[in-house]
């Protein structure tokens, strides 16, 4: 068919288009700098429905892409690093989650969670090392995907006691 393609996979337009006008590409197979993650694809094929279905012709735009690492305790992120942040005017905010009363009832012993906010305090990253760090990044991803403000993030009630709960109090 002609498309184009490299060791690192295959380039795409923002509209996840080859070189080949009618074929189009998402995941693993892309040369994006994006994670090749699960939660990536999908986006990407939902996007590509919308646009192939005509509910969409804005190119693509990638929300913030978590990622976990499934070992004991779990590593979970999402959005700015702390070493990114190192770099830029970010306030970083490191928390022992063990003082945290729902992690020492889960008998924890190891653990450890980093929030990153921007200056006008909108949660941009979050690090979690925990048994459940996977869920703690699930709760907080809405705060960064939507730019919530400190407002909006008190707004917020979780069942409790939760893995939610303990999260989100983290960020207020």
């Amino acid at each position: 068919a002609g498309v184009t393609f490299s060791q690192r996979g295959i380039p795409v337009d923002d509209h996840l288009r080859t070189n080949v006008p009618n074929i189009f590409a998402s995941g693993d197979v892309l040369d994006k700098p994006q994670p090749k993650l699960t939660p990536t694809a999908t986006f990407e094929s939902y996007y590509l429905y919308q646009l192939l279905s005509g509910q969409t012709t804005e190119p693509i735009d990638y929300p913030a892409i978590p990622s976990t690492v499934y070992t004991t305790p779990r590593i979970a992120k999402v959005g700015v690093t702390p070493e990114e942040a190192a770099d830029g005017d970010y306030q970083v905010v490191r928390n022992h989650i063990l003082d945290d009363w729902y992690h020492q009832t889960d008998q924890e012993t190891m653990g450890d969670s980093i929030l990153i906010f921007d200056r006008d305090h909108h949660l941009v990253g979050a690090t979690e090392f925990s048994a459940q760090a996977e869920d703690a990044i699930n709760t907080l991803l809405p705060a960064i995907v939507f730019h919530f403000s400190k407002q909006q993030m008190w707004q917020m009630a979780h069942i409790f006691p939760s893995e939610s709960a303990a999260a989100w109090h983290k960020i207020r």
